[in-house]
């Protein structure tokens, strides 16, 4: 009785292709590569192939008018971190942007399966409310995101330089 719902997409679960080449002794409704960071709600991702130019964007719950707040769970063709709050997601989110760092991913993940070396090849401080730079890109990353389409040559650049100087600072 318990899993009652999922008998009737039985089929459809078996043929997954990972289900297939993965997990074929494991129960059909199965899943993997989810745990407690799944259901972060504040999340910064990045398309799994981006091509040639890399770019990040950050995700919080949505307000569904009939669910109610709902935490957002990207797709599998997106690779994501949990962050903490909005303003950490930002603040990732724009350091992530700047081009002194998106060119350096883009330029060393061409055309590749991106994963989270993005976060793991790069030492990114961590965010620190208290440093003025962190708050000032925190702050442009929301304006960009909030306005929306492409951010301005002005942010660009100061998404830059303010990257540049805490990357920099931090030995990379």
């Amino acid at each position: 009785m318990r899993h009652q719902f999922f008998n009737e997409f039985e089929t459809w679960l078996t043929r997954r292709g990972s289900y297939r080449r993965y997990q074929s002794r494991q129960p059909f409704w199965s899943t993997w590569s989810t745990g407690s960071y799944t259901f972060s709600e504040y999340k910064v991702l990045w398309k799994e192939m981006s091509g040639s130019r890399f770019c990040a964007a950050y995700i919080t719950p949505c307000d569904d008018p009939v669910l109610g707040r709902r935490v957002v769970i990207p797709d599998h063709k997106l690779y994501f971190v949990p962050v903490d709050s909005l303003q950490e997601a930002r603040y990732l989110t724009g350091i992530l942007n700047a081009p002194v760092i998106s060119t350096a991913i883009a330029g060393y993940a061409a055309q590749l399966s991106l994963g989270t070396s993005v976060i793991e090849n790069l030492t990114i401080p961590a965010f620190d409310a208290e440093d003025n730079r962190h708050t000032e890109i925190a702050r442009l990353a929301g304006r960009i995101t909030d306005r929306g389409g492409e951010p301005t040559q002005r942010e660009l650049s100061r998404l830059n330089e303010l990257a540049h100087e805490i990357v920099a600072e931090h030995g990379n």
